[in-house]
């Protein structure tokens, strides 16, 4: 049966959906409140493991731990959209693919429309990545969960590309975070998450975001904020 949790995340609170099967949907609700997982309605043993496992990658994923999620994943659409959502999963973190190069992937050219409608439809972003998926152009292209999500999952995995991309993807979004990179490098955290999970940082911007010396992808960099105090 389904089980939904709402847990935290630096962009926003998450609501995970599962079956016995695996995760079947991921979306952003922000005025829904965490509840314990004892509480879920509805919620088989089965389906509370794959929360459970869902819940432990995503925290590691935000706090640049991991890089590839193993929680296994049942979402319900058509052959097509099954299809684009499995290629989705080929992409590996930092890396990014254009809406063209993802329908020729799957022998599709001229499609790139319908991939892009497919990619739009996914139910499970970030553990399936639609948000590696941009532009030809470079830009960033669309997201179900919005731009200013998007933008930091991009530079969060390093996956800005140029100094160009890397500045549009750090610019100062609706979530409140501010710029904080060194490189094509960017993690940007609430102060707690960070104190937690990496000590005192080095210096607290004036929005309560933490940066300084932090483990990204296993290794320690220093970073830089602009606008920060």
């Amino acid at each position: 049966m389904n089980g939904p949790r709402v847990v935290e995340s630096p962009i926003g609170r998450i609501r995970l959906e599962a079956t016995s099967r695996g995760l079947t949907g991921l979306r952003f609700v922000d005025g829904e409140t965490p509840a314990p997982a004892a509480a879920e309605p509805g919620c088989d043993d089965a389906a509370r493991s794959v929360l459970d496992l869902a819940e432990r990658e995503l925290l590691a994923y935000f706090v640049g731990a991991l890089t590839r999620f193993t929680v296994p994943v049942a979402p319900e659409g058509t052959a097509f959209q099954q299809r684009v959502w499995r290629a989705l999963q080929t992409i590996r973190f930092g890396e990014t693919r254009s809406y063209i190069e993802l329908a020729r992937q799957l022998d599709l050219p001229g499609g790139s429309r319908a991939v892009g409608g497919a990619n739009g439809a996914n139910p499970i972003p970030i553990v399936i990545p639609c948000h590696r998926v941009v532009a030809a152009d470079g830009s960033l292209g669309g997201f179900s969960a919005g731009l200013d999500r998007k933008q930091w999952l991009l530079a969060h995995e390093g996956a800005c590309g140029d100094e160009g991309l890397l500045t549009r993807c750090i610019e100062p979004v609706a979530i409140g975070l501010e710029r904080c990179a060194v490189g094509h490098d960017l993690l940007l955290l609430p102060l707690d998450v960070l104190h937690r999970q990496h000590g005192d940082p080095s210096v607290v911007n004036l929005r309560g975001v933490a940066v300084g010396t932090a483990g990204v992808r296993g290794r320690k960099r220093e970073l830089e904020c602009e606008g920060g105090s």
